[in-house]
Order: structure tokens, then C-alpha cells, then sequence
């Protein structure tokens, strides 16, 4: 029920992330390797608190969330920096330079970004 919820929680945010990049991309700045890195930091946003108050907020007694809150928020930008670099990279590679529709690049590079976070979330940020 967890992983479901999980992957709610991510569609939710790639959504957010999505758009937000299109946005970006249309708007602001016509990169896509770019726009996907800044767009990442409002899907990142969108799921950590997804993540903090849906997906795993029975793990932590509600007494002690808050002060666990800003030390999960530092290891989820942490991990989620590490991962919209590598995607980022990942997106820059496939549409920018083997000129791949950028909407298959990416799909591609929100499933690798779903595996790592998912396994990442898991064991580091809520170390369930």
C-alpha cells in the first residue's frame, strides 16, 4: 500500500514537474536540460510534502514530526539534488544532444528519477 501510494504521490508531482517545465521551456529559458533541472525543484517540493504527509506519515509519532521534518527535508533535497542532476545530465544527453522528442526523454528520465527516489526515500530520507 505504501509503494501505491508512493506512486501516487509521484504522479501528482511529475504532473506538477511536467508543466512546470513546459512552462519554463516556452516561456523563460529553451533549453530543456535546463528548464527539466529548475522544474525539478517544484516537483521535488511537491512530493516530499506528499511524501511527509501521505506516503509515510505513520512512521514518526505526530509529537516528534516537526523536528523531524527539517532533518528529512535537508536528506530529501539532498538525494532529490543528487537525482535532478544525474536526470538532468540523463535529459540534456537524449534531447538536447541526440535531438529525441523531448517527451519520451522525458518519460525516460522520470522512470529512472521514480526508481531512485522510491529506493532512496525508503532507506535514507524515512528509513523505514
Amino acid at each position: 500500500q505504501r509503494f501505491l501510494k508512493f506512486i501516487l504521490n509521484g504522479l501528482v508531482a511529475t504532473f506538477v514537474h511536467y508543466v512546470a517545465m513546459l512552462l519554463i521551456s516556452n516561456y523563460l529559458i529553451p533549453v530543456y536540460s535546463v528548464a527539466y533541472g529548475l522544474a525539478s525543484i517544484i516537483g521535488i517540493l511537491t512530493s516530499f510534502l506528499g511524501n511527509k504527509f501521505i506516503v509515510f506519515t505513520h512512521l514518526v509519532p505526530f509529537n516528534k514530526k516537526n523536528k523531524r521534518t527539517f532533518a528529512q527535508l535537508k536528506d530529501f533535497i539532498m538525494l532529490y539534488f543528487l537525482i535532478m542532476l544525474f536526470c538532468s545530465f540523463l535529459m540534456g544527453i537524449l534531447s538536447d544532444l541526440l535531438k529525441i522528442n523531448y517527451n519520451l526523454c522525458f518519460i525516460i528520465a522520470v522512470g529512472v528519477q521514480t526508481l531512485l527516489s522510491f529506493y532512496g526515500n525508503k532507506h535514507y530520507v524515512f528509513k523505514v
